[in-house]
């Protein structure tokens, strides 16, 4: 079995909208298969069943991508240079997120700093192998519903992506 060093892994973020743009290239991608359907439509009338049918599997395949982006997000392991407790972490980057971006941030009894942005509401917890991971929901709604999907992802992306690189900016990880 291969043995995995979690910190040697750990992702730094060198842009608050670099998540946020690797939902731009799927994006990019989708919208030129569907400008390729319509085309092929306008040349072939009898192209048209057989396109609204590649629309339909392409909305589901971009519906598995956001989903795959949102996941990588939980998933991922972000660096951090030194172990700090989350107390401290928290009044770092308070001053910052809130009077940059009016993000609301506080540290829970367990050690999870809880940061309000809309309405979404962003975990971050601090491993002890001087990471940090994220977790995320929207706040009125445990789940993401199918009907505003792209839209949540886009702002989860973003935000997710803002506070990641404001922690490791402030921490000298960049």
């Amino acid at each position: 079995m291969k043995n995995k060093n979690k910190k040697s892994e750990a992702k730094t973020i060198k842009n608050p909208l670099a998540l946020w743009n690797e939902l731009k290239f799927v994006e990019n991608i989708y919208a030129l298969c569907v400008v390729a359907v319509i085309i092929t439509s306008f040349l072939h009338h009898a192209f048209v069943a057989v396109n609204v049918i590649i629309i339909s599997i392409l909305g589901y395949i971009f519906v598995l991508l956001l989903d795959h982006k949102i996941e990588k997000v939980r998933s991922t392991s972000f660096k951090l240079n030194k172990q700090l407790d989350p107390k401290r972490i928290t009044g770092l980057i308070q001053p910052v997120l809130k009077e940059k971006y009016d993000m609301e941030v506080t540290v829970r009894n367990d050690g999870i700093i809880v940061v309000y942005y809309d309405e979404y509401i962003f975990y971050v917890i601090v491993n002890r192998n001087s990471t940090f991971s994220m977790l995320y929901r929207k706040s009125n709604d445990p789940a993401l519903l199918y009907t505003d999907k792209y839209q949540s992802v886009k702002a989860i992306l973003k935000t997710a992506g803002i506070i990641i690189y404001e922690i490791q900016n402030i921490i000298c990880v960049n």
